[in-house]
């Protein structure tokens, strides 16, 4: 579990596998957008929830990062 910071301000907090996101975590761009739930290998997997720049949510399920 850690966070990292990217220097273009996106910043991940979550779980980590072999220096990937991994497992649960909290990924957000500068400008407001957020994705937070499941991770693997880099992608959305699983049950997560996107806010988007306008404030709409999607509460979901994620395949491969769509």
């Amino acid at each position: 579990t850690g966070t990292y910071n990217w220097t273009n301000g996106k910043c991940y907090q979550g779980q980590w596998k072999n220096s990937k996101m991994q497992g649960f975590g909290k990924l957000s761009w500068p400008d407001g957008v957020e994705y937070v739930g499941q991770f693997s290998s880099d992608k959305f997997q699983g049950q997560g929830q996107y806010k988007f720049d306008d404030g709409k949510i999607y509460v979901g399920g994620w395949n491969e990062g769509k």
